[in-house]
């Protein structure tokens, strides 16, 4: 299971931002790469609009990819996607928490696009008496989410929802993706995972439920032509130093994690370090470079006292829930 954070389409209008496009044929490198189902709900699967959001999912269902996050309307953008596996039945629900720069792209119930929690800037004072401010989930899509979870929850055996998280610090984890997250498990999510921070952020174990908050990148194919760069920044197509990624190293790192699953919910999982070359494609790093990724993955999770204890296994790190 992956987010696919680009448009598989040659249709369709560019909005007035980024726009990450690839040609339908792309999307075999996700067939011949195992992956079953994707998560939609992002800030670039309507960069083309909803011709290229249609596009997009008829291609991958022509290769056999379940999807989850978009569709025609809000009903359709909030099923679940839903793959069998050895008599198991897994559900993915996608959603895209982008605050107010979402709301275009935001599916409703006589309009195609995305399943979307908005956000809304929140103040509240600390313990130390001292004005605290986050971006909170507002109260109408979250019950939404909600509801879209008990109802997912009725139809399959194994149930994970992906957030794309675009607010809040790119390298903390604030209130706002913590009140998420704890809402979808109280409601029936077996597993959550996270991407949009574009670096690996801790994990949480809360209700024996594992929260992945960011796994950072996979794929990351973003250099011009998908051609390697002798340096950093050298042959971009939109400028030497975009979002920082030309000389931040850990948006070159990610996790993988694999679990071992049964109809009674997620038993055990294994987390395996990735190191991104520069062709934008993944690789199981050196020993010494995996286990720094994943000392530092168990460190950041230890400080923010997330609850969950690894056995470290050589090169990664495993958990039996």
């Amino acid at each position: 299971i992956t987010n696919c954070e680009v448009v598989f389409s040659n249709t369709g209008y560019p909005k007035n931002k980024d726009i990450a496009r690839a040609n339908p044929e792309a999307a075999d490198s996700f067939a011949w790469q195992g992956i079953d189902m994707v998560s939609l709900a992002n800030n670039h699967c309507m960069d083309l609009g909803p011709d290229g959001l249609f596009e997009t999912m008829k291609n991958l269902e022509e290769r056999n990819i379940i999807h989850a996050g978009g569709g025609k309307n809000l009903s359709e953008a909030t099923k679940p996607g839903i793959a069998i596996k050895k008599g198991i039945k897994v559900g993915l629900l996608s959603y895209a928490c982008m605050g107010g720069r979402s709301s275009d792209s935001a599916a409703k119930e006589d309009r195609p696009g995305l399943a979307v929690i908005s956000g809304l800037r929140v103040r509240f004072p600390g313990k130390d008496g001292k004005m605290r401010k986050f971006q909170a989930p507002g109260d109408a899509s979250l019950k939404r989410m909600e509801d879209a979870v008990k109802a997912a929850r009725e139809q399959v055996d194994i149930l994970l929802i992906a957030f794309h998280w675009h607010w809040g610090s790119r390298y903390k984890v604030d209130e706002g993706r913590k009140i998420m997250a704890h809402a979808a498990i109280d409601k029936g999510a077996d597993l959550v995972f996270g991407h949009g921070p574009h670096v690996i952020n801790p994990m949480e174990i809360y209700k024996r439920k594992p929260i992945f908050y960011s796994l950072s990148n996979f794929f990351f194919h973003i250099f011009k032509n998908n051609t390697a760069a002798d340096v950093f920044g050298s042959n971009w197509p939109m400028g030497k130093n975009i979002y920082g990624f030309t000389t931040t190293t850990d948006i070159w790192e990610g996790l993988a994690p694999r679990f071992i699953i049964g109809k009674n919910g997620v038993r055990r999982m294994q987390v395996f370090p990735i190191a991104i070359t520069r062709d934008g494609n993944p690789r199981f790093p050196k020993p010494e470079h995996g286990a720094a990724i994943i000392e530092d993955f168990l460190a950041m999770s230890k400080r923010e006292r997330m609850g969950a204890d690894f056995k470290i296994r050589d090169w990664y790190a495993e958990l039996s829930l």
